[in-house]
């Protein structure tokens, strides 16, 4: 969390994990969010990015008892 008089920058990383008829995959992705504080007193989100994690860029796909792997 970065703090800016009344704006805050929180930024943080995600993995998640969907499920389809296909299979199962996984995903890494990285989060922003900004915050404003909104009459001095109440924080309220004004902005939100995600994006596919540089750093975790392989993602998994599982269909059934098998895994595959791959890049984005």
């Amino acid at each position: 969390m970065q703090l800016f008089a009344d704006v805050a920058v929180f930024t943080h990383r995600v993995r998640t994990l969907t499920s389809t008829k296909a299979g199962q995959a996984e995903s890494a992705e990285r989060e922003t969010i900004v915050f404003h504080r909104a009459l001095g007193t109440q924080w309220v989100g004004v902005h939100e990015h995600l994006s596919v994690d540089p750093v975790h860029t392989q993602s998994r796909w599982y269909a059934g008892d098998q895994t595959l792997t791959g890049c984005r």
